[in-house]
């Protein structure tokens, strides 16, 4: 298993999980070309290029910000909320883990010291963008 796709009952995808465990050899998408967001591993071997590219401008219509998460350093808890922002399940991600989160809630404690990088989409209004629960 390479990453582990998270749904609700109502089979709404709310994250996908990559550990750094589950490492495949080349490139590999967990998104589909169409998601909002692309998230993929890559372990490439020394000598191994991504030729030169630059990304075109594109006008895009999003509904909905997904967040992710890499651990650098350390552990942390996410809890899983479906839409009706009802727990349904925690993860651990430890140093070199990775989660896109798509739908529902979520809500992320330190199990111990950490570092660790988050994006989403942009341009992000704070007050527009987020309601606490």
């Amino acid at each position: 298993v390479l990453f582990r796709s998270i749904f609700d009952k109502k089979n709404n995808l709310l994250a996908i999980v990559h550990q750094s465990t589950q490492f495949q050899s080349g490139k590999t998408f967990y998104t589909e070309n169409n998601d909002e967001m692309q998230f993929g591993s890559f372990h490439l071997e020394a000598g191994e290029e991504i030729n030169k590219h630059i990304h075109n401008k594109q006008v895009r219509s999003t509904q909905s910000t997904y967040e992710g998460l890499v651990v650098i350093d350390g552990q942390i808890k996410v809890d899983l909320y479906n839409l009706q922002l009802i727990k349904i399940q925690e993860v651990t991600l430890n140093s070199g883990d990775a989660i896109l989160l798509i739908s529902g809630g979520h809500g992320i404690k330190m199990l111990e010291n950490t570092k660790f990088l988050e994006f989403k989409q942009g341009p992000y209004d704070d007050l527009k963008d987020k309601e606490h629960f």
